[in-house]
């Protein structure tokens, strides 16, 4: 309820947006347009705060991920929004064949493999770019490369 309160507030609003000097995540839809109101205000608010300490925080934060690629070399990748899949480009050692493979990121047992699809194509993929779209209604994920 609290939180309620203090994203209805007009002073907040102002205050986050003479301190930040970021370019602010997209604005969701007006609200008489949606049947969704209250949440939207405190999303935008968590987001752009989040935004803003993980901006200005020091070190950032590296990590490493191990994937199991199982005798391909990993040419190039590309990350789901989210985080949550990772999608990349392989070949096998000697660069006979091709693959785009894509892989949960979350942690998995030792004894699963944490590749979820693997398609062979004819050439290399290059530029790859990840995506969540819309197609025929439900919510895909999308991979463009060329």
């Amino acid at each position: 309820k609290s939180f309620f309160y203090l994203t209805h507030d007009f002073m907040v609003w102002k205050h986050m947006l003479e301190k930040i000097h970021l370019p602010l995540p997209p604005i969701s839809p007006p609200f008489q347009h949606t049947p969704a109101r209250d949440y939207h205000l405190e999303r935008a608010l968590i987001c752009v705060s989040l935004l803003e300490k993980n901006w200005i925080t020091e070190p950032c934060v590296r990590f490493t991920y191990t994937l199991e690629t199982l005798g391909n070399k990993i040419l190039e990748v590309a990350l789901f929004p989210g985080g949550k899949y990772l999608v990349t480009s392989m070949a096998d050692v000697k660069d006979y064949q091709y693959h785009l493979g894509i892989f949960y990121t979350d942690e998995v047992s030792a004894k699963q493999n944490n590749l979820l699809a693997k398609i062979t194509l004819p050439s290399q993929a290059y530029h790859l770019h990840a995506r969540f779209m819309h197609y025929q209604g439900e919510q895909h994920l999308m991979v463009f490369y060329i």
